[in-house]
């Protein structure tokens, strides 16, 4: 079933849509989509309206929404930055709990793309159960294809606001939103981290290469709290049917594997 919701952060509306299970656990699992730099409730090719739809089958929760300034939440882009994103999902953990009143949940965040960034974030300040990051990007020692250099691209004023912004991907970043990433610890948390992780990586994302790198190199992958899968072939954005199907299946059977200690498919790790 999907219920939509909504409520006020500073000011602005957050909205959502909250896809409960068809059969809670005794112990429900929710999990919580985190998107990336313009990605939204829906993101590419649909692939968060169909994880619900899935989930729902499955037992478990799904919660995906807009952060504040962007999509149908409200705001301008151009106001975004990191830290009211991770304010925001930490307000949409809180409203999961309120949903089941006094009883105990397991909140899992999906970090996509760098959306890893700011659930990794969270983990700060807010107990979370478990993490998914799909293609995570974030800051690495090695330069990445997906660091914003602010020294190479030049201010310019947004059209219709006339606020500086700087132009990356087609999309208009404030400042703030700028300093914020160029400036974030995400290795660090994902380090400390100690509940259950799965990283899952497009076998030819040419973005999150260094991040691959860097977390082989460092032994990171290695982790006892942390399952590692690869989907061959597979893009950034999972652009194909063959390779959505697999994130799904590796991220259903995850969190039944970890929240209900069985396991009903095979996923090889790498």
């Amino acid at each position: 079933m999907h219920i939509p919701f909504q409520f006020e952060v500073k000011g602005k509306l957050i909205l959502g849509m909250f896809h409960t299970a068809n059969q809670q656990r005794q112990i429900p699992v929710v999990l919580i989509m985190c998107y990336g730099l313009n990605g939204n409730r829906v993101v590419q090719h649909r692939i968060s309206v169909k994880l619900g739809e899935i989930s729902e089958n499955e037992g478990i929760n799904l919660i995906r929404f807009d952060y504040r300034n962007v999509g149908v939440s409200e705001g301008r882009f151009e106001q975004s930055n990191i830290e009211d994103r991770v304010d925001d999902i930490i307000e949409v953990c809180k409203y999961a709990k309120s949903c089941f009143c006094d009883q105990a949940i397991k909140i899992v965040l999906i970090g996509f793309s760098d959306g890893a960034r700011n659930a990794l974030q969270v983990t700060k300040t807010f107990d979370i159960d478990g993490l998914i990051l799909w293609n995570p990007i974030f800051n690495v020692p090695q330069k990445s294809d997906a660091t914003i250099d602010s020294n190479k691209k030049k201010l310019i004023l947004h059209p219709l606001y006339k606020t500086p912004i700087k132009k990356l991907l087609g999309v208009g970043l404030s400042l703030d939103m700028i300093k914020q990433i160029e400036s974030e610890d995400a290795l660090i948390s994902l380090r400390k981290y100690e509940n259950n992780i799965l990283l899952l990586f497009g076998d030819n994302d040419a973005l999150t290469k260094n991040v691959r790198f860097q977390l082989t190199t460092t032994g990171l992958i290695n982790k006892s709290n942390v399952d590692y899968v690869i989907i061959k072939n597979a893009d950034h954005l999972f652009n194909r049917s063959t390779y959505v199907n697999e994130v799904f299946d590796a991220t259903t059977d995850w969190v039944i594997c970890n929240f209900d200690g069985r396991s009903n498919k095979n996923h090889e790790k790498y």
